[in-house]
């Protein structure tokens, strides 16, 4: 039975209870807990140690953004699969052992999922659909496969995915070393959001699957309820990530060819972007100039990543759903 390392990168204790409670409830034996508390003010670190003892606690002295906090677990992690998972998500008990057991079906599978269901800040679970994995549009926009829908077992079958979301996925340590880059697993420009995206496209270039499993079930409030969380990104700084993030990702891995051929797709979509920016979010120009500041630290990371793509461009269209 191989090893597996959870991070989980925290900035409020109101859901630890819940999280550590449901992963130390797993079946799955051979489990190491890791958290990296990002300069949390309200007693998570204390609570963790007095009552998790066996979990690793690393404090940082400032919020260093969900994608450093993540890279300082993997440097820690002595699993031969690391587990990345967010505070406020609840695991039902299987759900470790069905992703390792998804992983494991293929050598060539670096990463999976499960089928994640929205809960309630209460911890009320919900039959909404949460995420069935990543999925990416001809237009190049990162989406939650599933996303808001009612769960009524239509995606009740294991299949492989564009990627698999931070919030609860299970990856191959020998995925993880074999598409780092720049000495970094997710890349740290991002902070946070679409760093996922990034990771799961860079695996695809580099000939690794990413697959979704239904029977690994968990629960998930963030998606839902953004601007209600203690410690949350306000939602303009969430667009403003968000809306800086998806270029970065897209100069960084995507194929010339490939734009050319949904170039009608990515055009409307940049229109829309405009006319959204212009009249009611001029705060995205700033997003724009930090992009920009960006560009050759961005082309520099494309040159190394599409040096090593062992996937053809045609093999990559079929993701552009």
């Amino acid at each position: 039975m191989n090893f597996v390392s959870v991070i989980i990168v925290n900035r409020d204790v109101s859901f630890l209870k819940r999280c550590l409670d449901s992963v130390y409830q797993q079946t799955y034996e051979k489990i190491e807990v890791i958290l990296i508390d990002n300069a949390s003010s309200d007693g998570s670190v204390e609570f963790v140690t007095m009552n998790y003892p066996a979990t690793v606690v690393v404090r940082n002295s400032v919020n260093e953004g969900f994608c450093k906090g993540n890279n300082r677990g993997f440097a820690l992690a002595k699993g031969e699969y690391i587990m990345l998972l967010n505070a406020d998500v609840y695991l039902k008990p299987t759900y470790v052992s069905e992703l390792v057991k998804a992983v494991e079906s293929s050598n060539k599978i670096g990463s999976s999922c499960g089928k994640l269901l929205r809960m309630k800040l209460d911890g009320t679970f919900t039959n909404i659909i949460d995420s069935a994995g990543i999925q990416i549009g001809k237009n190049r926009n990162f989406l939650n496969l599933g996303s808001g829908e009612a769960d009524r077992g239509q995606y009740d079958t294991r299949l492989y995915v564009f990627g698999v979301p931070a919030t609860a996925c299970l990856c191959r340590r020998e995925m993880l070393d074999d598409i780092k880059i720049g000495g970094e697993y997710f890349d740290e420009a991002y902070f946070m959001y679409f760093e996922d995206a990034d990771l799961s496209w860079r695996s695809q270039l580099f000939g690794w699957k990413c697959i979704y499993t239904p029977v690994a079930v968990g629960y998930h409030i963030g998606g839902s309820f953004p601007d209600e969380l203690p410690h949350r990104a306000s939602s303009r700084t969430m667009d403003y990530l968000l809306f800086r993030n998806r270029y970065l990702t897209m100069i960084k891995n995507d194929i010339v060819s490939n734009c050319l051929h949904d170039l009608f797709h990515l055009a409307m979509f940049e229109i829309k972007q405009l006319v959204n920016t212009l009249c009611l979010r001029p705060y995205r120009f700033r997003a724009i100039s930090r992009l920009l500041r960006l560009l050759p630290y961005a082309i520099s990371r494309r040159r190394l990543i599409q040096e090593r793509r062992v996937v053809s461009a045609v093999d990559m269209r079929h993701w552009f759903s």
